[in-house]
């Protein structure tokens, strides 16, 4: 092997590329930590699939009994509407009858 002798120079870039590979070497595994940490944050803020399909049903429920509602409300709407409808239609007819009747 031929064995040579480096210039400072060339000692100086050797050391500084050492360096500048550590510091790579570093920013790399403080990335990876701290991907790690996310993920594992992540993992505990995550719903599972149960509490997301108790929501789900609960949210679902709550929909059917407001619907029931709506549609019971409009129902005793439409029937009360045509009672007051016939009441009135009653009355302009007894109205109309006794201004003609006499």
């Amino acid at each position: 092997m031929i064995e040579k002798e480096f210039t400072q120079t060339e000692h100086d870039l050797l050391i500084e590329l050492k360096v500048q590979v550590q510091n790579i070497r570093n920013d790399i595994k403080e990335l990876s930590e701290g991907t790690t940490e996310r993920i594992v944050c992540l993992e505990k803020e995550k719903a599972d699939r149960k509490e997301l399909e108790e929501v789900q049903n609960k949210l679902n429920k709550d929909h059917e009994i407001r619907i029931r509602k709506l549609e019971s409300s409009k129902l005793t709407y439409y029937t009360l509407m045509s009672v007051y409808t016939g009441i009135g239609v009653f009355i302009i007819s007894l109205v109309i009858y006794h201004m003609l009747g006499k």
